[in-house]
């Protein structure tokens, strides 16, 4: 009967250490303080659940595409509650960095869609403005704002682009050029 008890406890332990591995591999990716990190089926992060930018919180969504295709539902980007961009892509930063292993890219790069122009996904980006010019014929520029995945320091930073002249840290380009957009919803709080 002794030996029965052993075995039953020995069991057990080895179970429970099985399912304490099994826990913290799975938790790894995700500190205890951060907001929660959304996933996809590849595990690739598509967005985060309750950031706080600016004292607000917000659900932030990662969207591999077009201009056109992430802000279908509408083009004025007031309407998208975008919080200060450079506050947003900081506070975004902090997040990605605190991870255990911090991300070299973020949402899942389309295999089987072509864009005419497209980004890789280890950067991010925030339209800023949307400018239509008109010359001879109609153009749209969209000017974004960057976190930008930097190898040597295996960190998420802010993009600063230098033209020689300025410093500026927003670039543009066009409404069909592929990226990672993000988009902001404020989670409203309930008293």
């Amino acid at each position: 009967m002794r030996k029965k008890i052993t075995r039953f406890v020995l069991s057990l332990c080895v179970a429970l250490v099985i399912i304490n591995l099994n826990l913290i591999a799975t938790n790894a990716n995700t500190p205890a303080t951060s907001p929660n990190i959304v996933y996809n089926s590849n595990q690739n992060i598509t967005g985060l659940k309750g950031a706080n930018i600016e004292g607000k919180i917000y659900n932030v969504q990662f969207i591999y595409g077009d201009f056109n295709e992430a802000y279908k539902e509408t083009q004025d980007l007031a309407l998208n509650e975008i919080p200060d961009p450079v506050k947003a892509i900081n506070a975004i930063n902090e997040i990605l960095n605190t991870l255990s292993s911090v991300p070299k890219t973020i949402a899942e790069k389309p295999n089987n869609r072509k864009y005419p122009a497209s980004y890789n996904n280890d950067f991010y980006m925030i339209p800023i403005e949307v400018i239509e010019r008109t010359y001879k014929e109609t153009s749209i520029e969209i000017k974004a704002l960057y976190g930008v995945f930097d190898a040597d320091k295996k960190q998420w930073q802010t993009s600063v682009v230098d033209d020689g002249i300025f410093q500026y840290k927003y670039k543009s380009h066009g409404p069909r050029t592929a990226g990672v957009y993000t988009k902001f919803e404020e989670v409203k709080m309930t008293k």
